[in-house]
């Protein structure tokens, strides 16, 4: 019997080689997918971590929480804060796995065959996924990506199968397609038009019992979902009255002529997209012929895909579904056949190699490009916050900063745990009884710490024409940092913490360069509070060309070495210590370039070099008028 992958004409090139080649690539995509857990942070995925988190922990999704997207977004991040507390990388994880499926389902596509054909293009898709959309936030929890990984298994294994080749569409792939294209509404409102179209033209007579019993499971399944974490009629108020009588007042759109615009500025506005355009157009062109004199069901899956574009623009992460669908299309222009000639299978060698020399990682400016976007480990805020608060406490951060709760591992002190416009409109004429009072919750919370950046949202409303209640209460009852958005409560004593209310005066100095034959001697706050564990050190200089030197109120010398922090990782060089004593004298050695470390000057001239300390007992003290982190 004659391998599949053997046929005749066939080249034996990547019939040989397919299945070992076809394993580097899995187990590349895989590490790549592992680098990717902490590249680029989004706030509206930061948003969506911490919602679930807070879902997790009792808090009822459209009651006493606001968030304005589906319910079935937050079930990732709900299985997710089952195993344990984590922030956005491990909530990336199921987006991963999603990502593998969706490859499954291109692989084992009705319209493919297990041939070099099937594992070329899956692996093109595979490379395409962790090279390049992760430029377009792919690779997040997003609803955005959760939709765009059900539409690669509805369009792959049910919606293009039903009408290019019915015969190959199975009970199973019946049952699933319709059971996700009833939940892809619970993602967001906006996903209604293209489950009713994907439902519409996968439709037939000899399955549509089976068909329509698994939307109907698939609806069902998602309101049980919602009422065992929100309320229905808060679901009703936020996600359905507030997105569609209260958000167009701000972000616009809604009218026909916005949406016309949109879908074709998406199709055309500049190479890239314009080319997938092509592409479609073609595969649905070869659907159309296939099926009939009048396409109606090719015309239903364009305009499904059309539907996506409705908030396209400058920012593509809205276009993501589009952008995943887009993947299932080309299935209807690849040959169904197992074998690949010569020629094609050389060209496509080469292609094949290019992509796992960029998976690998072994081009330094393709390691770059991933270290230069990390996820920050910590924020000003963060180490502020932590430093004031335990973990039971809880903070605010506005406007949108999301990923300081994540970060400080502290939880919200309101529902509210952003603040924009439209929420202050929505709370002046609320509905259905549903109502979070942002301002009531804070002053009964009263929160140590408060992030106010007074954004001006959209470039037209200011924070006082939204906030003014917020900043009543930040003028009443806290005081603010020196030059930064930070309040703490007027109760708490900032010079504990080493902190500067704003109407004092401290300036920021370098001090002169320290060359390898010289030593500068830190400038130590005499207020400590006991034994210090670690000490950070805002220094500038070659990043392996420093050593600290320790000298104890015995005279014994320690020799610490330092090393520059990663990036994402702020100011601060971290060398590790042992505990070490209240009086204490350090110097900085530069062992190869020039040094020069950050100091504050108060308005009587004494400096302070801008350090940070870290107590055995877990407290923690700044320099005034420094960086925090």
């Amino acid at each position: 019997m004659r391998s599949r992958d053997n046929q005749p004409g066939a080249s034996p090139l990547l019939g040989l080689a397919g299945w070992p080649l076809f394993a580097i690539f899995a187990v590349l995509v895989l590490r790549y997918q592992y680098e990717l857990l902490d590249y680029i942070e989004w706030a509206d995925e930061s948003e969506t971590v911490l919602t679930a988190k807070l879902i997790a922990r009792g808090a009822t999704l459209y009651f006493d929480l606001f968030n304005h997207h589906g319910p079935l977004t937050f079930l990732p991040g709900l299985l997710v804060e089952q195993v344990g507390n984590f922030s956005v990388a491990a909530h990336r994880i199921p987006i991963m796995l999603g990502q593998w499926l969706a490859l499954l389902a291109l692989y084992f596509s009705p319209l493919m065959k297990d041939s070099p054909v099937a594992r070329i293009y899956t692996a093109v898709v595979a490379s395409a996924l962790v090279l390049y959309w992760p430029e377009l936030f792919g690779h997040m929890y997003k609803y955005q990506t959760i939709a765009g990984l059900m539409l690669v298994v509805i369009l792959a294994q049910y919606s293009l199968p039903s009408i290019s080749r019915p015969d190959l569409v199975t009970p199973g792939r019946i049952m699933l397609a319709n059971l996700l294209i009833g939940a892809l509404p619970f993602l967001a409102m906006t996903y209604l038009p293209i489950a009713i179209l994907l439902f519409a033209a996968g439709l037939r007579r000899d399955y549509w019992v089976l068909a329509t019993l698994c939307l109907l499971a698939g609806l069902a399944l998602n309101l049980l979902f919602l009422g065992l974490i929100g309320s229905y009629a808060g679901y009703l108020a936020f996600h359905f009255h507030l997105n569609i009588a209260v958000l167009p007042a701000y972000i616009g759109g809604g009218n026909l002529w916005h949406m016309v615009d949109s879908i074709y500025r998406s199709w055309s506005l500049d190479l890239w997209r314009f080319m997938i355009f092509l592409v479609n157009t073609l595969a649905l062109a070869r659907l159309a012929g296939r099926e009939g004199a009048i396409p109606w069901r090719t015309l239903s899956i364009g305009v499904a895909l059309a539907s996506l574009l409705l908030r396209a623009g400058d920012l593509p992460f809205h276009d993501m579904p589009y952008y995943y669908a887009s993947l299932a299309l080309p299935l209807l222009l690849l040959r169904r056949e197992s074998g690949l000639r010569h020629g094609s299978a050389v060209v496509l060698g080469i292609f094949l190699i290019v992509c796992l020399i960029k998976l690998s990682l072994l081009v330094p400016d393709d390691r770059a490009r991933l270290d230069a976007r990390k996820i920050p480990k910590a924020t000003e805020y963060s180490e502020l916050a932590r430093a004031l608060t335990g973990r039971e406490d809880r903070i605010i951060a506005y406007t949108f900063n999301a990923i300081d709760y994540l970060l400080a591992d502290r939880l919200p002190a309101s529902g509210n745990f952003f603040y924009f416009p439209w929420q202050k409109t929505y709370n002046e004429n609320p509905v259905l009884g549903i109502h979070i009072d942002t301002c009531a919750e804070i002053n009964r919370n009263r929160p140590k710490v408060i992030l106010a950046d007074k954004s001006h949202v959209l470039g037209r409303f200011p924070w006082e024409s939204y906030a003014g209640c917020v900043q009543t209460i930040l003028d009443e009852q806290y005081t603010q940092i020196l030059h930064k958005p930070f309040y703490v409560r007027s109760d708490l004593p900032l010079h504990e913490f080493g902190l500067a209310a704003s109407g004092e005066s401290y300036t920021l100095e370098h001090s002169a360069p320290v060359t390898p034959d010289d030593r500068y001697a830190l400038r130590l706050t005499d207020a400590h509070q006991g034994e210090i564990r670690r000490l950070g050190i805002a220094l500038r200089g070659d990043p392996e060309a420093a050593a600290l030197e320790l000298t104890s109120p015995g005279d014994s010398v320690r020799t610490v070495r330092l090393a520059a922090p990663r990036q994402g990782e702020g100011l601060y060089w971290w060398p590790e210590l042992p505990s070490l004593p209240a009086a204490l004298e350090a110097v900085v050695r530069p062992q190869g370039g020039d040094a020069t470390l950050l100091e504050s000057e108060d308005a009587q001239g004494n400096r302070l070099t801008c350090l940070v300390y870290e107590y055995r007992d877990g407290r923690k003290r700044f320099t005034p008028g420094c960086p925090l982190h």
